[in-house]
């Protein structure tokens, strides 16, 4: 069952119509997203924080229970790392987050390989939804959300959030074309900045009794987009599709 929101981010990259990840999965944009919301996930849970030059820093008494976000905290308790820096590591370096990702949702039976043979010769794998109708429901609740007709969960937010500041709104309303995607994504930038959706999300902060921390979080959304903004500005002037999962 998945839990976090890097995970959710990409069950919901695999491309609906060829039923691969060869297209989100190597998008540097989607990369660094789904990377942002792993150091998200820590930040949020109090493993590590951020000083005043924007490097992070691991909270050694709170080290996290998940192995995959265990190994990020410990690449950060050698030494401090810049946001940048720490998001390229994730993507590019050893722990090969993406990688990472897509076996756990393989394991967890939310994805699964199917080897083939081109011309009967070349082998090859494609990366398919175990369950269409599953990731259809979750879709529908999201685009719900970004019209208004169901609240946000922290969770949701969080994602969406992330999607629209990233630029990757369509994994949300995969299949709209043409006009009908524009609107949808001015919709969902419209969403992203109304107050009221940021009020839902503190209400139910509120119920746990964290409000205090929305501010906190609001900023590290900002950093962590931007940065991811402007890495995946910079990957695509370069010609660069990311690296980070190419076993598709």
């Amino acid at each position: 069952m998945m839990t976090y929101t890097f995970e959710f981010l990409y069950w919901l990259g695999v491309n609906p119509e060829k039923k691969t990840t060869a297209y989100w999965t190597q998008d540097a944009r989607f990369q660094y997203a789904v990377a942002a919301l792993g150091l998200i996930e820590l930040l949020s849970n109090k493993n590590i924080t951020w000083t005043t030059d924007k490097k992070l820093v691991v909270l050694p008494a709170l080290p996290p229970e998940d192995l995959l976000l265990r190994q990020v905290w410990e690449m950060l308790s050698a030494k401090p790392r810049a946001i940048k820096t720490m998001l390229q590591n994730m993507v590019h370096g050893k722990v090969a987050f993406m990688r990472q990702v897509k076996a756990r949702l393989i394991a967890q039976n939310c994805l699964k390989i199917e080897e083939k043979r081109f011309l009967g010769v070349i082998p090859y794998r494609n990366t398919h939804i175990v369950s269409d109708a599953e990731r259809l429901a979750y879709q529908t609740r999201l685009q719900n959300i970004i019209q208004g007709d169901e609240k946000a969960t922290l969770q949701d937010f969080i994602l969406l959030k992330v999607a629209n500041a990233c630029k990757i709104q369509r994994i949300v309303d995969s299949l709209s074309k043409g006009q009908a995607q524009k609107d949808f994504i001015a919709k969902f930038a419209d969403w992203a900045t109304q107050k009221t959706a940021h009020d839902d999300v503190l209400a139910f902060l509120e119920t746990l009794g964290l409000e205090k921390d929305l501010g906190e979080l609001a900023d590290m959304l900002d950093t962590l987009t931007d940065m991811v903004d402007s890495i995946g500005d910079a990957a695509a002037d370069a010609g660069d599709g990311g690296g980070g999962d190419s076993s598709d």
